[in-house]
């Protein structure tokens, strides 16, 4: 039986592969290490990625925990693209609110408890790399007993 972190992330490559996007999504993947080179960035990357696990007792017998997990997009970009930074920026917002409005694929479906977009993208990456690369971080709680 796989871990609970690794049940989750697969269940969202799932469930955004199954998705419809502006622009479109490429396949969506689930890694370790999202790091790709300038070749592979020059269509849509979307990676899902481990980031965390906080385990809080609630009771004597029950304890929630919370995953966290990174939706990774990256592509390559000109850094003045203003057209394509804001097509990609609204991608973002729309993942965003595919995640919350459906539930992921588990044996109790479940939706996340927050999400948040930081760095909405990373300005060092598009400046020196001219990569587009934008993190989503959704929290999901299970309880346990």
């Amino acid at each position: 039986m796989p871990a609970a972190i690794t049940e989750i992330q697969t269940a969202m490559v799932t469930l955004l592969n199954g998705g419809s996007f502006t622009p479109a999504l490429s396949t969506v993947a689930r890694k370790y290490l999202p790091v790709y080179s300038l070749k592979d960035l020059q269509t849509l990357t979307t990676t899902i990625v481990p980031k965390s696990r906080l385990s809080k007792r609630v009771s004597r017998g029950q304890r929630l925990v919370d995953y966290e997990i990174h939706v990774a997009v990256q592509l390559a970009v000109k850094p003045d693209d203003i057209d394509t930074l804001d097509e990609l920026t609204l991608l973002m917002e729309s993942i965003e609110d595919y995640l919350f409005d459906n539930p992921i694929p588990l044996a109790v479906p479940i939706k996340p408890d927050e999400i948040a977009n930081d760095p909405i993208y990373d300005q060092k990456k598009l400046h020196e790399e001219g990569i587009f690369l934008s993190l989503l971080t959704a929290t999901y709680r299970l309880g346990f007993e």
